[in-house]
């Protein structure tokens, strides 16, 4: 029988031979993008999960370090209310790198009675990271390892004496990194930053992260000096390049929206209430419409197309002060220096397709869904290009020569784009149906606008945030 089909509950694991477990991990190891399979099998032959928590870190995406501090406030709200459970925190061996992997490590290793295992996966970096039992030892966390990561005889043992012990500890596991070597980054963000550096001596690169994933190869190689990893430390890469910036240079961050919030702080006070010329080249989420809205002598741009996103990278980097390109997923700049946004004023945007009766503005990735449904309704279809500063002399003409208003937005309605239209309409005392529309509408703005917008009931506002 297959092993796979044996498990259909956590416990289907403990239920396994160890033959069958190393069966099972050749079959998981098929994936690329599994390096960590005998450490995964092991810890749910050991624990009891559900009972136990394993709490496992993303330290290759946005949110590198988080695990460590979760899994100890777990461990201290199973001890307070008497559950005899244990908490795992599996996090890797860069997330060392941020300051909240050191504050949580700090924290526990004084908390003697929390049933608390940190397993430490060393994924072998390319470059020096810090040795974990010298960081043990300095915060009191008694240290064991290293161990074979891929090794499962050895691997349960060692886990099965530590369950049976009090108290939290961390074991040091090494695994290899599974998968091809990393290329440059899809987007072309790097292409665009070398072809840029050629022209502008002053530009400097800073990433979050580590040189191998998703980032800055190229430029890294033919720009050593001007390339600065900062590893996953969002804030102090931000504060950092506002440090560059202050002495002269053009730093450009890039870096993911959900990094950009860890952040924030430094966003506001170390780079935009001291206007400092950093451009922050932002693989767009959810949430940074908004919240970039609210922070003063801040450019947002949100590009529609990988020709519009090349020239706004360029404008943004030409700009004195500090800006935010939002990028989509999957948009890979075009190639070329960007000079086509040179006569473009800065805060106006276009109009796309005259119409009549309705007028659709659309930011950034949501102009091509914008001209779609503005071809049904014969509808006017603006791309924006900017959520801050708003054309808000646009908005303002849109509303007096159109019978209702819609905005489409790849982000959070509440707060973001569609919102800043309202506030520009009511700020002029200004009257007219509006519906803001959020990227759950991208395939059906059509039917959204005629949702919202029925016979007879046209003097409305209409919010799908």
């Amino acid at each position: 029988m297959n092993p796979l089909q044996a498990i259909d509950v956590p416990a289907g694991l403990r239920r396994m031979t160890p033959a069958q477990l190393r069966i099972l991990a050749q079959q998981a190891r098929a994936s690329p993008s599994a390096p960590a399979v005998e450490l995964a099998l092991a810890l749910g032959y050991v624990f009891d999960a559900p009972r136990d928590r394993i709490v496992w870190d993303g330290s290759d995406t946005a949110h590198p370090a988080t695990a460590l501090a979760a899994a100890y406030g777990v461990a201290r709200a199973l001890r307070l209310q008497g559950v005899q459970a244990h908490a795992v925190a599996v996090i890797g061996i860069d997330a060392l790198g941020a300051g909240m992997a050191f504050e949580a490590l700090n924290n526990a290793g004084v908390q003697s009675d929390a049933r608390l295992l940190v397993v430490l996966n060393d994924g072998a970096l390319p470059g020096p990271a810090p040795p974990p039992a010298a960081i043990c030892d300095a915060v009191g966390l008694p240290y064991a390892g290293p161990v074979d990561g891929h090794d499962l005889d050895m691997l349960i043992p060692t886990l099965d004496d530590l369950r049976r012990r009090t108290g939290p500890h961390l074991l040091h596991v090494v695994t290899r990194t599974a998968g091809a070597p990393a290329t440059a980054d899809a987007d072309g963000i790097d292409d665009w930053l070398c072809d840029l550096a050629l022209a502008e001596p002053r530009l400097v690169a800073v990433t979050p992260a580590r040189r191998g994933t998703p980032g800055l190869v190229r430029f890294a190689q033919a720009f050593p000096d001007r390339y600065f990893d900062a590893g996953p430390a969002d804030q102090h890469a931000v504060t950092f390049a506002a440090g560059l910036a202050a002495e002269g240079l053009k730093p450009v961050v890039t870096l993911p929206s959900t990094s950009l919030q860890r952040a924030y702080d430094q966003l506001i006070h170390d780079v935009a209430l001291q206007r400092l010329d950093v451009t922050f080249a932002l693989a767009a989420g959810a949430f940074d419409s908004a919240f970039l809205r609210c922070i003063p002598n801040l450019l947002s741009l949100a590009p529609s197309d990988a020709g519009e996103c090349r020239r706004m990278l360029a404008l943004a980097c030409r700009h004195a002060g500090p800006a935010a390109v939002r990028i989509p997923c999957g948009m890979r700049p075009d190639a070329g220096t960007g000079a086509g946004m040179d006569g473009v004023a800065i805060g106006r945007g276009l109009v796309r397709r005259p119409g009549v009766g309705t007028a659709i503005l659309a930011f950034g990735s949501m102009v091509a869904a914008g001209l779609a449904a503005g071809r049904m309704l014969d509808a006017t279809v603006v791309d924006m290009r900017f959520i801050k500063p708003l054309d808000t002399d646009l908005v303002l003409r849109l509303a007096r020569g159109h019978d209702r208003l819609v905005t489409v937005e790849d982000g959070a309605a509440t707060g973001g784009a569609g919102a800043a239209v309202a506030e520009a309409l009511a700020a002029q005392g200004v009257a007219v149906p509006l519906a803001i529309l959020g990227p759950h509408d991208a395939d059906g703005i059509v039917q959204a606008i005629r949702r919202r917008f029925p016979p007879g009931r046209e003097r409305q506002v209409a919010n799908d945030g």
